[in-house]
């Protein structure tokens, strides 16, 4: 192979791969939850290396943020539900503290697993500025996930947010809105009913997704490229 085809061929994976192998948190919880979370809100616990917290009612929801990446934009969140009732995971969020009218002093994109009576079995998405809650969004339902252990992937790429069901390469529901531009990522607990036991998270993973890299055509840019590729990756991918 010529070196110059060989190197495009290097950098057209390299490319292609990082987005993959660039998970710059991990907590599986078997050592207790890492110091990185935020326990903002509720009484967070680790029981059977699982996290989860009691529910409170509906003016005091359990948060729990990933301290340590406050300004996400771009990113990719996966993590485990056990015995899925009422939760989520919060995307691009802020907590600011204080009295909000509905008792979540929050900005973010909630996506809601379960939900209330009627829709245990849904996915759907709700939309938090100022404390204020959106209408129930791009509800799918008839999942058949209610009570079960569920794997979940996130992704969130400009206004796009989708989410992914067991493993399906085809997003369960989406969602797209201009509506924060950058957050952290959070977990939050859902309502008391039907509880205990709790719904538990586990296996919770964050990776962000690189900036799309053009291809360089000659050999003296794609050398740059490459070495600049290196530096990202170096850069972003910290050990976890």
């Amino acid at each position: 192979m010529k070196p110059a085809i060989f190197l495009a061929a290097m950098f057209v994976f390299l490319v292609a791969t990082t987005a993959d192998s660039c998970v710059v948190f991990f907590d599986d919880f078997n050592a207790g939850a890492r110091p990185e979370w935020g326990h903002e809100r509720g009484d967070w616990q680790v029981s059977s290396g699982a996290y989860y917290a009691p529910n409170y009612n509906w003016n005091y929801q359990p948060y729990s943020s990933i301290t340590s990446y406050p300004d996400l934009t771009d990113f990719e969140v996966e993590l485990d539900v056990n015995n899925l009732l009422s939760g989520g995971v919060a995307l691009r969020s802020t907590y600011y503290g204080g009295y909000a009218p509905s008792g979540w002093p929050l900005n973010g994109v909630f996506l809601v697993t379960g939900g209330g009576p009627g829709t245990w079995d849904a996915l759907y998405w709700v939309i938090i500025q100022n404390g204020i809650f959106g209408p129930d969004l791009n509800k799918v339902d008839g999942l058949g996930i209610r009570h079960q252990n569920v794997h979940l992937r996130i992704t969130v790429e400009g206004d796009l947010y989708s989410a992914y069901v067991k493993g399906s390469p085809t997003p369960a529901t989406t969602l797209t809105t201009n509506a924060f531009a950058s957050g952290s990522v959070a977990l939050f607990a859902g309502w008391s009913w039907d509880m205990p036991p709790y719904q538990t998270f586990d296996n919770v993973s964050l990776s962000p997704v690189p900036e799309p890299v053009t291809f360089v055509p000659f050999l003296g840019g794609m050398l740059t490229a490459l070495a600049a590729l290196g530096r990202r990756i170096r850069m972003t991918c910290r050990r976890v």
